[in-house]
């Protein structure tokens, strides 16, 4: 995803929103290197993490704990920016 951001017009896409999940431990440090190698201004991007679903081998029983966690999550994930853009405006 990162080389297709690297040809697109970054002063046309902003601003941008890198989401992983809370368990990669990689994608968002190359994201955010990706960010300060443009020098752009630290608030056109936002960095967050998400609960999974399901982790890779987990059993389908406990998914379903884990899955409606991921739900929740993902609602206030969802709610939050609205809530802010309120609080702002």
């Amino acid at each position: 995803m990162l080389n297709l951001l690297e040809v697109l017009p970054k002063e046309r896409l902003g601003p941008r929103f890198y989401i992983a999940a809370a368990t990669d431990d990689m994608n968002l440090p190359k994201a955010r290197v990706f960010e300060s190698s443009l020098g752009t201004q630290v608030d056109t991007a936002h960095f967050s993490q998400i609960y999974r679903s399901r982790e890779v081998g987990q059993s389908y029983i406990t998914s379903i704990g884990t899955t409606l966690i991921a739900m929740a999550h993902a609602l206030w994930f969802e709610i939050r920016p609205m809530r802010i853009s309120n609080e702002t405006s």
